[in-house]
């Protein structure tokens, strides 16, 4: 079955689409010309007698999940580029993240000379033998390449799976039970669009929490609770 058949829309108007990626798929096409979540939106697109190009308005690295939005229309276009300069295109992460991160915490460490800050906050802890581990909420007040795997890590707490930036391979319950991370344990939870388009969605827009961030933080006893957005600690409205 081809990719794009399993798609994944969380939202679609006449102005964007909002779609959840799976990890191990890109963005966009790059070099290798691997297929990309671009693509397989094209696709599905074209299925519905839309032949217009979609643009990326957000990105999440190869081995990242959850919504991506794409405007598919010349004033969808328009609409996210204005609203990303004045704040008014949000996002939400959860990450499962190892050690003891400080309950609520805004980091500013720039990226590359360049200005970034993200608020985090802890959404749940346990504790197996002798390693920590929670489960992180964040909130992206810039947008930087890998900000908020790097913010991670600056406050000591570096996400599951991500090697690059510190992050263990794997985790080990308090029986010695290890499971390996596949991927980055980052998840792109929450999509706030506020574009000023009739088309515009009522709420949030949510991308459930995946199997294998609930099943590894099961095995370390922890409660799906952690993953519960709280949309009021992230500066949304209830």
């Amino acid at each position: 079955m081809s990719q794009h058949r399993e798609l994944a829309v969380l939202f679609a108007s006449d102005d964007v689409v909002v779609v959840d990626k799976p990890s191990g798929v890109a963005t966009e096409p790059d070099r290798r010309g691997e297929p990309s979540l671009r693509d397989d939106l094209a696709e599905w697109l074209r299925g519905r007698g839309s032949r217009g190009t979609p643009h990326a308005v957000s990105r999440l690295d190869v081995p990242v999940t959850g919504a991506v939005t794409f405007a598919i229309s010349e004033r969808g276009k328009r609409a996210a580029a204005a609203a990303k300069e004045v704040g008014r295109l949000e996002r939400r992460y959860l990450a499962l993240v190892a050690g003891q991160p400080p309950d609520e915490v805004v980091c500013d460490v720039g990226i590359e000379g360049r200005p970034a800050s993200s608020e985090l906050r802890v959404g749940g802890r346990v504790e197996a033998g002798r390693n920590h581990y929670a489960v992180l909420h964040l909130a992206p007040r810039t947008g930087r390449t890998h900000q908020l795997r790097i913010h991670a890590s600056a406050i000591g707490a570096p996400i599951v799976g991500d090697r690059r930036y510190g992050g263990p391979s794997s985790v080990a319950d308090a029986k010695g039970r290890v499971l390996a991370a596949q991927r980055v344990m980052l998840h792109a939870a929450i999509v706030l669009l506020r574009l000023g388009l009739p088309t515009d969605p009522k709420g949030p827009i949510v991308s459930p929490a995946p199997a294998d961030l609930l099943a590894m933080w099961a095995l370390l006893g922890g409660t799906p609770e952690a993953f519960a957005p709280r949309l009021t600690t992230l500066g949304f409205d209830d």
